[in-house]
């Protein structure tokens, strides 16, 4: 089961629900950063992140998270050995290549637990990592995601500014479609389908046309 969130800081009503639901007999969780050479930066944003789960009554046993000194049977260890795959916000470019150093791709794919990406988090697990160009981006990125998400693909952080980008994207790109998510939204992806979490507004970009996601049609 997989989850992508938009950002935002903590888990709003909806997503509280539906963590609780499935992450209450759920004992570990291992964290992959994106700004693994930074421990005091990835230990601070680690202890937020479980800040966002204790606040909504979830506690884990055991909290892990790759760093650089595993090598790569230590990595993939963690990951096989976890309830809860957690990819932290930040840089997809430096969480991608650290992901393929540490030969993680094929031990996610595989992994039969409850993944969740949250912004960066979120792009690097799709079939496209796309980052619109913003303050921190001067330019549209689009780069091989890892694709645990069925050949979807996301923005995150979704706002009506990121049309343009995501309308040049998917042209230069032959992307079919991509699922704006709002900045406390969350999309839910397992055998069953799609779920939209949120009361924000989600939209599907395609190739000059944007259409909203009618949520209550599709509960």
């Amino acid at each position: 089961m997989i989850y992508l969130l938009g950002g935002g800081l903590g888990f709003k009503e909806d997503l509280q629900n539906e963590f609780r639901s499935v992450l209450k007999n759920k004992n570990s969780i291992t964290f992959i950063p994106t700004s693994p050479q930074d421990k005091i930066k990835c230990e601070k944003y680690k202890k937020v992140n479980l800040s966002w789960f204790s606040d909504i009554g979830i506690n884990f046993d055991k909290v892990s998270m790759i760093n650089q000194e595993d090598d790569v049977i230590s990595a993939q260890d963690k990951i096989i050995r976890s309830d809860v795959i957690f990819l932290m916000g930040g840089d997809p470019i430096t969480q991608l290549k650290f992901i393929s150093n540490k030969r993680l791709d094929n031990c996610l794919s595989e992994y039969e637990g409850i993944i969740i990406g949250i912004s960066a988090g979120a792009l690097s697990i799709c079939k496209k990592c796309i980052i619109t160009k913003d303050q921190d981006y001067p330019e549209n990125i689009v780069l091989d995601g890892i694709d645990l998400t069925n050949g979807i693909n996301v923005d995150v952080h979704y706002t009506n500014e990121h049309d343009e980008n995501l309308y040049q994207i998917i042209e230069e790109h032959g992307i079919d479609k991509i699922y704006a998510i709002p900045e406390d939204g969350g999309i839910r992806i397992n055998n069953e389908g799609i779920k939209f979490i949120g009361k924000d507004k989600f939209y599907i970009i395609k190739r000059g046309l944007k259409e909203q996601v009618n949520i209550q049609e599709l509960k």
